[in-house]
């Protein structure tokens, strides 16, 4: 059998990863939110006050581009910085109040547009995909 990459795994989940994030971003467009936006606020709604670097290392995302993102947050008035009483060289992120009364509508899209990709699959076959990327995901660290 001849190698096609379009029956790795890898391309499979990246064109999944692309289809997934570009509808997320249609979902959200009218609250003017992007996924990694959405990523931010849904992570401060359950560890308010995470340093930014933090953040940055639990998205696996690079430091500028976090930084790029909580500007916007900021601007929105949604995400507050402030230096790191411990350690002034770390800055820390908190939710603020009109950032904790977005998600639950935010969330509820996010379900949505989950349900509609994972239509066809039951719950144990959601439940082995997520163990079996996270299994990669750890193999590959």
């Amino acid at each position: 059998m001849a190698y096609r990459i379009q029956d790795t795994v890898g391309f499979n989940l990246f064109v999944a990863q692309i289809r997934l994030k570009a509808g997320l971003a249609r979902a959200m467009r009218p609250f003017d939110i992007t996924p990694e936006q959405f990523a931010i606020l849904s992570l401060l709604r359950e560890h308010d006050g995470l340093q930014q670097r933090e953040i940055a290392d639990l998205l696996v995302k690079d430091r500028p581009n976090i930084t790029r993102i909580l500007e916007r947050l900021e601007k929105k008035g949604l995400v507050r910085r402030h230096t790191d009483m411990d350690d002034r060289r770390a800055v820390r992120v908190h939710i603020t109040t009109a950032g904790r009364k977005i998600c639950p509508k935010l969330e509820q899209i996010a379900m949505d547009y989950r349900n509609q990709a994972y239509r066809g699959l039951t719950q144990s076959q959601q439940e082995q995909l997520r163990d079996m990327l996270h299994t990669i995901s750890e193999n590959l660290t």
